[in-house]
């Protein structure tokens, strides 16, 4: 996903627990 700011380290924290839950 795409998000301005502070948001992207929450994304791709979200992204990487999504991955390694998968």
């Amino acid at each position: 996903s795409i998000f301005p700011g502070k948001l992207v380290a929450k994304e791709g924290w979200c992204n990487a627990w999504v991955q390694r839950a998968g």
